[in-house]
């Protein structure tokens, strides 16, 4: 019961200046390998933490924080570039200098984890004073910045009035080094990851909890991915009504469908086609229980069993 993309239907034109419609959508690299560098976003549903969320609930916690802590010589250097102005909107009152890529959540921005050595996030070029106000919104990945479209300032979540603070486009200073432009695409690349990313059932709903509603509803969860019925509630109990209810529902007659109940039955056996796949995701892992949920990874553990 948790998704990721697989693409389906044409692919959009990278060039095009045309709203996309609404939908859902899949962001993969191309062959050619020219699109390195955008966030891993279609692979892994589940939502990436913030910056803001590491510094709340990881183990470091509060110590974190202390290690983030922008070092005198640094916050000097940035308060001298900035002339003691908010970058996004000229304020001088309650000010503060913030990191935008946090050093020590360095390997947060490679895709793989990678990148480890904090030591080139330590610089000036990673830091920027704003009012203190908007600190927690820009390590909350609310709005960030992109440096490769005019510095167009995203804004995800208008918290606090952020649409109303904050101008169209980061102004860029004209002694910003070149080096800050990175670190913001880091940043944007990040933030794009945090709130394309979601979706996934565990979001709402912990693994145990769906579990025990397949329980209650006559649903045992087989291990392979198919669901197994023991005598289902009635479908007019209100239960079935309920948000995961339905969404077991689903799960049974998919399963239904491509005839994954049917014990010993593979994929090339079915007597009936692949229902039309649409743009809403598809299954994925559940980390905890390492069950497949769904069509497409049932097709999976089909292939390795026949």
């Amino acid at each position: 019961m948790s998704y990721f993309a697989r693409p389906i239907g044409p692919a959009i034109n990278p060039d095009s200046t045309e709203p996309i419609p609404p939908g859902n959508y899949g962001w993969y690299h191309d062959a050619a390998g020219t699109s390195r560098g955008i966030p891993q976003v279609t692979m892994v549903p589940q939502r990436q933490c913030t910056f803001q969320d590491h510094f709340d609930e990881d183990w470091l916690g509060s110590q974190r924080a202390i290690l983030d802590t922008v070092p005198p010589p640094v916050e000097m250097s940035a308060t001298e570039r900035d002339g003691q102005h908010c970058r996004f909107t000229n304020s001088v009152e309650d000010l503060a200098v913030a990191w935008i890529v946090p050093p020590t959540l360095a390997r947060e921005t490679d895709d793989w984890g990678f990148n480890t050595d904090s030591t080139p996030f330590l610089v000036s070029a990673n830091t920027l004073t704003m009012q203190s106000d908007l600190v927690f919104h820009f390590h909350s990945n609310h709005f960030t910045v992109d440096p490769d479209d005019d510095y167009r300032i995203l804004i995800f979540y208008d918290i606090a009035g952020l649409k109303r603070i904050l101008p169209a486009h980061f102004p860029r200073h004209p002694q910003q080094d070149v080096a800050v432009d990175e670190f913001l695409r880091l940043h944007c690349r990040y933030s794009l990851s945090v709130m394309i990313r979601g979706g996934d059932i565990s979001e709402v709903y912990s693994n145990w909890s769906i579990l025990e509603a397949m329980d209650e509803l006559g649903v045992v969860d087989s291990g392979n991915g198919c669901p197994e019925e023991r005598e289902m509630v009635p479908l007019n109990d209100g239960r079935w009504q309920t948000e995961l209810g339905q969404v077991i529902l689903a799960h049974i007659t998919r399963s239904r469908l491509h005839g994954f109940d049917k014990p010993g039955l593979s994929v090339f056996e079915s007597t009936s086609p692949p229902a039309p796949v649409s743009r809403s995701p598809s299954p994925d892992h559940d980390s905890d229980h390492d069950n497949w949920y769904g069509f497409e990874r049932n097709e999976a553990v089909l292939l390795h069993d026949s």
